[in-house]
């Protein structure tokens, strides 16, 4: 299966909410053992001429374990970037409090590092921190302030995310809360796995006569620093430099200036040169690092620069969750007292609406990021078509799947690895019909066949010890019964692809056929390896028996063969807790499609991991199947149930 889920690994609420009292904020509290996350913005509570008084509001605060991620990724237990969607989930938990309508949530990554804290007071804010370990609205750390209060966010990347929420049901009194959240932040989470790489700029001396005493080199560290760099000037802060001679040298003097170590440019940049081009990297890797060059040299044309990029990967500080700037309360005073300015702020109150935080006793409902993407191998060994003109082009291509299992365990093939080439070539069979004949059959162009008539198509790696290709056959006069396929790997060039033969199989090719009726297919299912127990700790794998609900025997069939096993070729799975019926897996049936089933020769499959499970409940799986007739997926009437225990 196509899911992982990752819970937060911490999570805390800070607020500049004030107490009972109405006086006094609670921007030292901390609340990070409490088993909610309350998100809100209060305008106008409190009144009067003091400073920000009209402002409240609530932010969460969540932390993931990217390193847990990184170690996936590397394993090959996570696809690699671009090949899996990331998701951030979080569960509305239900309140007596008066709920928000029509409010915007934004997930932005958090600049510096934070505690997650013991606080539990969500109410009164007594659990103060003092500027001890947990953070709060002051302070990300023990003995460390955000920057601003209320927290440290990156509001201009691209990776920030909102999601709409609604409650169409509103009521003033004892409302219930209906939505839970789900914001896609695959580019926040792929920035956190990248390889760490770090930004470089350019500046290039293009005509040293043109410059003047006091034209400066402005750049942009990591951190956000601005830092001067100025010709002729010895009063600079951060550095002089000197246009002298030609180009290159003053590009050298330039060079030298940013690299010494006696002011605090040498702990941010370092610089080399070649010619009259000087290319500087940031000291700190990391997306942070794609800032700006800036030259003032008096108008003329005596420099010029490349911005900062290349940069690549960042720290995992977590996400922040809060409304939108527009629906977080209005304050026309600059940050003080706890307050934040926010001129475009909102004059009407958005509260409150809850999450379950990591400590909830909710199994199911705690914080997560979820990767979901198409895990499905649909290998068409057992559902392998002569090419047709009924069908369009693509559909005429067949995947075959080769499994190289070396004392039980998928290992590469060591001529082949992850890069070489491996081949398939057909064959009719022998005059027994039990092994391959002389002649490769001729393949149609397509998949890996780029040239009519060639006698072997191209593969490919597909994961660790698994590999594919794709043919399209056409079918003889006659069609052949059996068509074996031959795997092997050698040299293009002079012909021999057959050097080493690594396995002979053999397929069972069908023909398409047209239909004068449109019908309404109905299966009987069956999961033929269904366990009652499984343990929390397995990856099981449930193999889908599927056969047509009117299959009607001859005598002679029944006496002597078993039903055919139908392959659906697309068909997912959810699990649903049966207490409570409960989604705890929902359908992978939009553009993720990380339920799907796979499907070999002996038919349909599909792998669980159990962890993903509380143990000591009872759970049901479901499938459905999608019905090109309908254009629909359509869920079948059976509930395969078992239960999970440590």
């Amino acid at each position: 299966m196509g899911i992982k889920r990752y819970i937060a690994s911490a999570d805390t609420t800070i607020t500049n909410a004030f107490k009972m009292d109405l006086k006094t904020r609670g921007t030292g509290s901390n609340m990070g053992a409490a088993d909610i996350l309350d998100v809100f913005s209060i305008y106008a509570q409190a009144s009067g001429s003091s400073t920000g008084l009209s402002q409240e509001l609530s932010r969460a605060l969540l932390k993931f374990p990217v390193s847990d991620m990184s170690t996936d990724r590397a394993a090959g237990t996570l696809p690699k970037s671009g090949a899996v969607n990331f998701y951030l989930r979080l569960f509305n938990a239900e309140h007596g409090e008066t709920l928000p309508r029509n409010f915007t949530l934004t997930a932005s990554a958090i600049t510096q590092d934070w505690e997650e804290g013991t606080g539990l007071d969500l109410v009164e804010y007594t659990d103060q921190t003092f500027e001890g370990a947990g953070a709060n609205w002051a302070f990300a750390s023990e003995g460390t302030s955000w920057n601003r209060n209320g927290g440290d966010f990156y509001y201009d990347r691209h990776w920030i995310s909102s999601e709409a929420l609604s409650n169409s049901s509103f009521d003033q009194t004892f409302s219930k809360g209906i939505e839970d959240l789900e914001i896609n932040i695959t580019s926040l989470t792929e920035y956190w796995l990248a390889t760490s790489a770090a930004s470089t700029a350019t500046i290039t001396i293009t005509g040293y006569t043109e410059l003047n005493s006091g034209d400066k080199v402005n750049l942009v560290a990591t951190d956000g620093t601005n830092y001067d760099f100025t010709n002729g000037d010895q009063s600079s802060v951060n550095g002089t430099w000197e246009s002298t001679t030609s180009n290159n040298q003053t590009a050298t003097n330039l060079m030298n200036v940013i690299n010494t170590t006696s002011g605090p440019s040498g702990t941010r940049f370092t610089a080399t040169v070649d010619g009259a081009v000087v290319t500087v990297t940031q000291a700190t890797a990391g997306i942070d690092g794609d800032t700006t060059v800036t030259l003032t040299d008096g108008g003329t044309a005596g420099m010029s620069k490349t911005d900062f990029t290349g940069g690549a990967g960042r720290s995992n500080y977590g996400i922040g969750l809060h409304l939108t700037g527009t629906q977080e309360a209005y304050n026309k005073y600059s940050d003080t007292g706890g307050a934040v300015q926010n001129l475009s702020g909102s004059t009407r109150s958005y509260y409150t609406k809850k999450f379950f935080s990591r400590t909830s006793e909710f199994f199911f409902k705690r914080p997560m990021i979820e990767a979901r993407w198409d895990s499905s191998k649909k290998d068409d060994r057992g559902n392998f078509f002569y090419s047709s003109s009924l069908a369009p082009g693509p559909d005429n291509l067949n995947t075959l799947f080769l499994y190289n299992y070396v004392r039980g365990q998928l290992k590469d093939i060591p001529q082949v690895g992850t890069t070489g080439s491996i081949m398939l070539s057909l064959y009719s069979g022998s005059a027994t019909d039990t092994t391959p004949h002389a002649e490769a059959i001729e393949l149609a162009v397509g998949g890996g066949v780029s040239i009519a008539k060639e006698t072997y198509a191209s593969g490919g790696w597909y994961s660790t010890g698994i590999y594919t290709a794709s043919v399209a056959v056409t079918a003889a006069a006659t069609p052949v019964q059996t068509l074996y396929d031959v795997w092997s790997t050698g040299s293009i060039i002079d012909g021999n692809h057959l050097k080493t033969r690594f396995h002979t199989g053999s397929i069972k090719p069908d023909s398409l056929e047209s239909s004068n009726i449109n019908p309404a297919t109905r299966y009987v299912l069956n999961i033929s390896n269904l366990k009652n127990v499984y343990s929390n700790e397995e990856i099981a794998r449930f193999r889908v028996y599927t056969r047509l609900k009117n299959w009607s025997p001859t005598i002679y069939t029944k006496a002597v063969a078993t039903a055919e096993n139908n392959i659906i070729d697309s068909a997912s799975f959810k699990v649903v807790r049966l207490v409570d019926s409960y989604e705890v897996i929902g359908w992978g049936t939009g553009s993720d499609l990380h339920t799907q089933l796979s499907f070999d020769v002996s038919g349909n499959y599909f792998d669980l991991n159990m962890s993903m499970l509380e143990p000591d409940f009872a759970y049901g799986i479901k499938l459905a199947f999608y019905n090109g007739a309908i254009g629909d997926w359509v869920e079948q009437p059976h509930t395969f149930k078992f239960r999970v225990e440590e």
